[in-house]
């Protein structure tokens, strides 16, 4: 409960930050449907759908985490310390915990299909449109990566909601599992970025236009 309580500030942030999200991604969905006549939806169409269901799964599994606990930060101390129902509780959260990191992943690489299947509508016949096709199966692959540096990190894989004994650090701090979400992720990032850069500058326009 204590924990709970500690963390009730960034739960507060969370829900804000999934609410701004859902009405971005709620617009663009509504203004799709506007443009677009009848059910030809695009790729990018479908991964918003996608990215809805994943964010909003994301939320409601952090928020069971924060309740039930999990084994980030656990000691054999703690986890002596602990009543049967406390201990089970612990499990539960931790099992959830690795759960919600595919559901974290996929809704991240769903917001980057996004963008990446609306550059391939702008750039077709162009010469980024090659480049677009790389970045993409590059970003496919490094989605994979990202999911297989979760699933293998830790093994024997209870391990990661094993409560006591110490399961030991590559299970309980999560630490593979951020260095390898962040590197993948900066990467893809910076080269979907890149992508309308040419674009743009073969437009030799003001930056207000």
């Amino acid at each position: 409960m204590a924990v709970a309580e500690a963390l009730m500030p960034a739960v507060i942030e969370m829900w804000v930050e999934y609410a701004i999200g859902i009405l971005v991604l709620f617009l663009r969905i509504f203004t799709r449907c506007k443009k677009v006549v009848g059910l030809k939806w695009q790729g990018d169409d479908y991964l918003a759908v996608a990215a809805i269901i994943f964010f909003t799964l994301e939320v409601m599994m952090c928020q069971i985490i924060v309740e039930k606990g999990s084994i980030t930060g656990m000691t054999d101390e703690i986890a002596l310390s602990l009543t049967p129902e406390q201990y089970k509780s612990h499990e539960t959260g931790a099992k959830w915990l690795f759960a919600a990191w595919y559901v974290y992943a996929s809704m991240i690489w769903s917001l980057k299909g996004i963008m990446l299947f609306f550059f391939s509508r702008v750039t077709k016949t162009l010469p980024e449109e090659r480049l677009v096709k790389v970045v993409s199966v590059i970003t496919v692959f490094a989605y994979l990566a990202t999911l297989a540096v979760v699933t293998g990190h830790c093994r024997p894989m209870h391990k990661l909601w094993q409560v006591y004994p110490y399961a030991g650090d590559d299970c309980t701090q999560n630490t593979s599992k951020y260095y390898a979400l962040v590197t993948t992720n900066v990467v893809t990032d910076i080269m979907i970025m890149y992508i309308p850069i040419p674009l743009l500058w073969r437009l030799q326009t003001t930056l207000p236009k």
